[in-house]
């Protein structure tokens, strides 16, 4: 790729979003615009790695729409080295909100809203601001005023074009991969990190969310049974890398992990301390008419996330692969036909688990080259990944929607592929990769810059 000249380049693409209607979407990747309009007073929340043409950029373009915008910058550093800082996925379960209106802890407010809600309503009600733009995953806070995202933060993504990705093109192709996961109702997982796990894909009438499909049943024991049974294994979360940790999964809930060094540490002894805790009933969805329902049995960390990426332009962040930020490998998960497993509490049941004095937050393990396939109630055979491969950007109907915006071999083709000794680099996984995938990440972070004109 070549590397931008100008904040200027970032501007035109930026006003793609000031100038979109606000979206009701719910999206991972597509959140929607902005819908500047003249006189609107803007909080933007940015995370301290961010490149500043990055933030300039949003700057220059919501002030060309005749509004006004404040800048806030959220120390966005890792915590500790990098081994420790991924197992800040299950050390931050002993850091409760201090109250009901405290929702999020760091951990979960860095991965997905930058800013606590609690902060961020006083400041719209002190500066009276008429948006806010901050975050870039997970389910938007239930506020009175509009809670908008900014998912890039690297020169990087500007340039691989998944900003401009024609939302028609990716709508397809994720209701290609939905039918897909709908109609399976028996299901495999696998993938060569070690992962092996089966489980009966019951209607749980679960959303779809564009960019991050569920890919089995988040609300446990809602309209099924639930029988996962085997292993979920790999070395990526949503906070770094860590040792290969196996996760052993019996009946959807984590019974015992191996490996990981100090996050497989500190996940198996809260695997233990709330082993006999049974967590209070969730809601089945957002909104005050959705349904509650009880846990099947007692234990913390329920397998809920099975999630599925689905844009063939996102990617690693080169600089991700340095560690220094907080959330190092929080955007491979949205490249298709990456999948990304969470286990623990419901975010749908944070408020409950609160008042009981419990963490409601959910560790992840990362699935890089997985297989997904099944049976429907025919019993034909469905495939939906292939070794990391997003089926659906081959699907015929997919590539002929996408030859109306370009040649569908760059629209369609992953951007980025991750690199594993033993799966599709040479070398030996464990010796070479699986102890010590930090080396190895930093490593080819270095030697594989994605501007390749630029010498560091």
């Amino acid at each position: 790729m070549v590397r931008p000249k100008s904040v200027e380049e970032l501007v035109t693409k930026v006003k793609i979003l000031a100038t979109g209607p606000e979206w009701e979407l719910q999206a991972d990747i597509y959140n929607g615009g902005w819908g500047i309009r003249p006189k609107d007073k803007v909080l933007l929340a940015v995370r301290s790695d961010s490149h500043p043409w990055v933030v300039d950029a949003a700057v220059r373009a919501i002030r060309e729409q005749g509004a006004r915008v404040d800048v806030f910058s959220v120390d966005y550093s890792a915590m500790g080295d990098p081994y420790t800082n991924a197992a800040q996925e299950v050390l931050a379960m002993d850091q409760l909100p201090d109250n009901i209106n405290d929702d999020y802890n760091y951990y979960y407010t860095g991965i997905t809203n930058i800013l606590r809600t609690s902060t961020v309503t006083f400041l719209v009600e002190k500066e009276k601001y008429t948006k806010v733009i901050s975050g870039m995953a997970g389910i938007r806070p239930e506020v009175r005023y509009p809670w908008l995202r900014y998912n890039y933060s690297s020169l990087e993504e500007f340039q691989t074009g998944s900003i401009e990705f024609p939302f028609e093109l990716q709508k397809l192709i994720d209701n290609k991969v939905w039918e897909q996961i709908r109609s399976i109702e028996r299901a495999r997982l696998t993938d060569p990190e070690g992962t092996d796990i089966t489980f009966t894909n019951y209607d749980d009438k679960r959303p779809q969310v564009y960019g991050h499909e569920f890919c089995k049943p988040i609300h446990i024991g809602f309209g099924g049974v639930e029988d996962s049974r085997g292993i979920i294994s790999g070395t990526t979360n949503h906070l770094g890398a860590f040792p290969n940790i196996r996760a052993y999964i019996k009946d959807g809930l984590v019974v015992k992990v191996e490996g990981g060094g100090i996050y497989g540490e500190e996940w198996q002894k809260r695997i233990e301390k709330f082993e006999n805790v049974t967590l209070p009933p969730r809601k089945t969805g957002t909104g005050w008419g959705a349904p509650k329902v009880s846990w099947p049995s007692p234990g913390f960390f329920w397998w809920n996330e099975m999630a599925l990426g689905t844009n063939p332009l996102q990617l690693r962040l080169p600089g991700h692969g340095r560690f220094t930020s907080f959330a190092s490998q929080l955007e491979e998960r949205k490249r298709s036909g990456i999948i990304h497993n969470g286990f623990g509490a419901s975010i749908f049941g944070w408020a409950e688990c609160v008042k009981e004095g419990l963490p409601w937050i959910h560790c992840h393990i990362h699935c890089l080259f997985p297989t997904l396939e099944g049976t429907t109630k025919n019993g034909d055979s469905v495939t939906v990944v292939d070794k990391g491969h997003l089926l659906a950007l081959d699907d015929p109907q997919v590539r002929t929607l996408a030859r109306k915006y370009g040649d569908p071999d760059k629209l369609l083709s992953e951007i980025w592929l991750p690199s594993i000794p033993g799966i599709n680099a040479k070398g030996d996984y464990m010796r070479d990769y699986g102890r010590d995938p930090v080396s190895w990440i930093g490593r080819e972070a270095k030697e594989h810059p994605f501007f390749p004109q630029e010498v560091e």
